[in-house]
């Protein structure tokens, strides 16, 4: 699994990106030794800085949304990077993109109807639960 990197991707506010980051604490405890990348928008760093589960944390800055030339070139980097697994917890077009052009044999997010091309597992939101936990 391409030496168990993954890149984990959320870009929406910063209570999300908290919540979040028990994926990348998990890819930790199932696979011993792994690295992880958390991609996060640029003004959520504090609440992850420091994290140890956190390996690399990659920023996602404003002007790639003011500047088409400075987001693909942002987005060229990803195949630089091998990933074991892409996860994309957003799944919004941005995202999509970064999946996309990330090196990686196994890209998982919600099924969308326009993304479905780009990654190799879909997941459903549940319509119920499976615990009696709030």
């Amino acid at each position: 699994m391409a030496g168990n990197k993954f890149l984990v991707i959320q870009q929406k506010m910063i209570g999300d990106v908290l919540n979040n980051t028990l994926i990348c604490e998990h890819l930790k405890i199932h696979f011993p030794g792994a690295t992880v990348h958390y991609l996060i928008n640029e003004h959520t760093f504090p609440v992850v800085e420091g994290n140890p589960h956190n390996d690399k944390i990659i920023l996602f800055k404003e002007e790639y949304k003011k500047s088409k030339i400075k987001f693909y070139k942002f987005l060229k980097d990803f195949k630089q990077e091998e990933y074991a697994a892409v996860i994309d917890v957003y799944c919004k077009t941005e995202s999509n993109l970064i999946s996309y052009f990330a090196k990686s044999k196994t890209k998982i997010s919600y099924e969308k109807w326009y993304s479905k091309f780009i990654y190799t597992d879909l997941l459903r939101y549940s319509t119920s639960t499976n615990s009696k936990l709030g």
